[in-house]
């Protein structure tokens, strides 16, 4: 668990102190947006060890694809609480939208990009990853197809920021921003070439799809 513990994921609060905190006999509804991550996990442990309804909280869950969908959502003002990773909630934040981060935590390693087949080969025959994306645009006669998750989100901006760290010709590479399930669909298809992403979906692909490696 310590391996897999998501990067900077974020419990965001929107509802008052008095609000989560009054005396009730009922149950308190809580309305909770989350990413398919590790750090959600911490929601349903607490539900099936029945902590939640013993701090008299009643949690109604509601997946996405994606921080940037549910940075959306949270500006409706329809959840109370969002467990997420960090760069959407910049966004958000800047945007205005009345977020307070309070709980966090972070890992190191629990994010990569990883790539499979003509990719993983340039970058073990070549220098640098600028040289690697140059080889396999010569080899395949097309660029390299990068799947990751939406704009503004954590992989998106990990990826991007390798990119421009390397030097990498715009002509060499293709972003493809996509939800969670789309990466991994993308992957075992044979669509997209390599991914940047967070654990789990980094594990699972991996272990499912062929030939796959860490790349950085």
């Amino acid at each position: 668990m310590r391996r897999a513990a998501i990067l900077a994921c974020l419990l965001i609060c929107f509802a008052g102190p008095a609000h989560l905190s009054a005396a009730r006999a009922d149950p308190i509804d809580v309305d909770v947006a989350y990413l398919p991550l590790l750090g959600a996990s911490q929601l349903f442990i607490m539900e099936s060890e029945g902590w939640a309804k013993d701090a008299g909280l009643a949690f109604h869950m509601t997946r996405f694809n994606s921080g940037a969908a549910i940075v959306q959502a949270l500006a409706s003002g329809k959840f109370d609480v969002a467990i997420m990773a960090m760069a959407p909630v910049i966004v958000a934040r800047a945007a205005g939208v009345n977020l307070r981060v309070v709980a966090a935590m972070h890992d190191v390693n629990s994010h990569a990009f990883v790539g499979v087949n003509l990719l993983s080969d340039a970058y073990t025959q070549t220098a640098s990853p600028a040289d690697a994306f140059a080889k396999f645009f010569k080899d395949s006669g097309r660029p390299v197809r990068i799947a990751t998750l939406p704009k503004g989100t954590l992989p998106d901006t990990a990826i991007r920021y390798y990119i421009e760290w390397h030097k990498i010709k715009s002509e060499h590479y293709q972003i493809l921003n996509q939800g969670d399930e789309q990466v991994l669909q993308s992957m075992l298809a044979g669509a997209a070439d390599a991914v940047s992403l967070a654990e789990p979906l980094m594990t699972i692909i991996k272990t499912k799809v062929s030939g796959a490696q860490i790349l950085a």
